[in-house]
């Protein structure tokens, strides 16, 4: 995001079909200045969503994301966290409704911060907080990421794989 008050946000969903068919995904939001408001009011709106399903998925699938995103080398989370989930495949058309209702959830929260946000000021003390916590976001992803790791170590497109690095990034 050019204005460093509108977090990045992150989603995708996958099915994989191989010798189990299963589902994967998720959704996570790195913001680079604290809003305790807006951290409440995201995981508050993916509880809801995620109780529409099944009770247990939140808590599950929320310590799946805290657990997943977290950068050891600096006992911190990348971000505020959400949800992230893999090998789904308890019954294909519930699996696929929660994951459609994610996305839609998606869609509204990351609509709904970007519109109360877009013409906020800020300052270059702002960006630089922004570089900072994109430096978080590119540790983790050559480090740690799981996808980012696979296509790698699999002769893929490098520049198709590290072009989701955010432009610029800092270390104090």
């Amino acid at each position: 995001m050019q204005n460093p008050k509108i977090p990045a946000m992150h989603f995708n969903t996958r099915y994989i079909c191989t010798t189990q068919n299963w589902f994967g995904g998720g959704m996570d939001v790195t913001p680079s200045m604290k809003d305790d408001n807006e951290k409440n009011k995201f995981h508050k709106t993916l509880r809801t969503m995620c109780d529409r399903h099944n009770k247990k998925y939140y808590k599950k699938y929320k310590k799946w994301c805290d657990e997943y995103f977290y950068l050891p080398h600096r006992n911190e989370t990348r971000g505020i966290g959400g949800i992230f989930f893999d090998y789904k495949k308890d019954n294909f058309e519930k699996d696929f409704n929660f994951v459609r209702d994610l996305g839609i959830t998606f869609q509204v929260l990351f609509n709904e911060i970007i519109k109360k946000k877009i013409k906020k000021k800020w300052t270059l003390k702002d960006k630089e907080m922004q570089y900072i916590k994109r430096g978080r976001y590119t540790e983790f992803n050559l480090l740690y990421d799981r996808g980012t790791k696979f296509g790698l170590q699999t002769s893929g497109n490098v520049e198709g794989i590290l072009m989701s690095l955010p432009p610029i990034a800092k270390w104090k």
